[in-house]
């Protein structure tokens, strides 16, 4: 890819323009005009939304920053320079949609009591139809965004040898930002692409009003890639098939819980291809444990999910690279609830019902191993996101 767009000196100074920088300025600017005029054709006064814009942006980026020094406390007590550091780095995503959603609620609100955008509109028919209006600027966003990432090779899938697959440079490639191993241009998911495909299908059939139902959207992304349906869908969800059949979850969590993981990876990837070639039997053969599995998440009992727990592709994965059982053997000893292959491999995940437990999972499996065996503790929410106390990367 083309991380560096420019590398050279202007004026005698050294001036280097990296892509990822590049495109998320030009992502503000971009979604910044485009939100404006949509605001305008709705009826909005476009220089006040333009200011409630800015002030969006800016609340985004501080409550990004600060979420982000909240997750990775640690981190920053090292470093505490970081926390104000300007670099396009260290910012947690809904930090900054939540504190950019009040910001514009709350200005929309009081724009609504001064008759913004006309006299006996609500504060709620306000805020729904400026947010119609923004469906565009929000898809330039997100595809200018993942071009800068597409280009900087970071924020990509993992490793597959299906044909859609990409080859990006060793670094922050798919291994090193969310698994934290490099994988020497290893072909990884390109699930930039994807998020753009996604994006871009909901915005036109919003923009165009063609009507298509998300089903009818999800099946138009399933040929782009089967990883399409479950972005459009977000939140939890149920894939079936090869992924393009996607059910969302209702999960009915009650207020503060939450499952915990430990996430291992040995240091080296598993082809795909190959794994599926050594497997022999259908796919979908336990459809008790599936409907089991699906109540489980729903209702968020994690006793259940942990017996529910099946992947027929372990058999030929641990046949072949026996470490990856004899690491799910030494989680189970370890106390896990229960332990799983993702995918065909090389990850595997642990269930914990608490955080020193996983905690002491994690130290458990590490006594004894070398520094290739990478871990990480995660929380996974009810609405399908997983956070972690450390970067996921590095």
């Amino acid at each position: 890819m083309v991380p560096v767009l420019f590398s050279g000196e202007v004026l005698g100074v050294p001036v280097e323009v990296r892509a990822y920088g590049t495109f998320l300025v030009l992502a503000a600017v971009v979604s910044l005009a485009v939100g404006v005029a949509g605001a305008r054709r709705a009826g909005f006064p476009p220089g006040r939304i333009a200011a409630i814009y800015l002030g969006a942006i800016v609340a985004g980026l501080a409550g990004a920053r600060f979420l982000d020094v909240a997750l990775q406390q640690d981190a920053y007590a090292a470093a505490p320079q970081a926390a104000a550091a300007l670099a396009p780095r260290g910012f947690a995503l809904y930090g900054g949609l939540g504190a950019a959603i009040v910001i514009v609620a709350t200005a929309i609100a009081v724009g609504a009591r001064r008759g913004m955008p006309a006299p006996g509109v609500t504060a709620a028919a306000a805020f729904g139809r400026l947010a119609d209006s923004a469906v565009p600027a929000v898809v330039a966003g997100i595809v200018l965004l993942r071009i800068g990432c597409f280009l900087n090779g970071c924020c990509t899938g993992v490793a597959t040898d299906l044909p859609v697959g990409m080859a990006f440079p060793a670094g922050p490639s798919a291994a090193t930002s969310f698994l934290g191993i490099e994988t020497a241009e290893a072909p990884v998911h390109p699930t930039q692409l994807y998020e753009m495909a996604a994006a871009v299908l909901c915005g036109l059939n919003r923009l165009w009003g063609t009507g298509l139902s998300l089903e009818s959207l999800m099946e138009l992304g399933a040929r782009l890639g089967s990883d399409v349906p479950a972005l459009m869908s977000g939140g939890a969800v149920l894939m079936e098939g090869r992924g393009e059949r996607v059910r969302p979850l209702a999960c009915r969590w009650t207020a503060g819980m939450a499952w915990w993981l430990v996430v291992v990876n040995p240091g080296f990837g598993v082809p795909t291809g190959d794994v599926y070639s050594r497997y022999r039997t259908g796919l979908t053969s336990f459809a008790e444990i599936f409907k089991n599995a699906s109540f489980a998440l729903e209702k968020g009992d994690i006793d259940l999910a942990s017996a529910c727990l099946r992947n027929s592709l372990e058999e030929p994965v641990f046949r072949k690279y026996p470490l990856l059982g004899l690491l799910a053997e030494r989680l189970k000893a370890a106390g896990a609830l229960g332990v799983l292959l993702s995918g065909s491999g090389a990850s595997l995940f642990a269930l914990a019902r608490t955080e020193e437990q996983a905690r002491a999972v994690e130290e458990c499996v590490r006594c004894g191993t070398g520094p290739w065996l990478w871990t990480r503790v995660a929380q996974v929410l009810p609405d399908g996101v997983i956070g972690s106390t450390r970067p996921f990367g590095g």
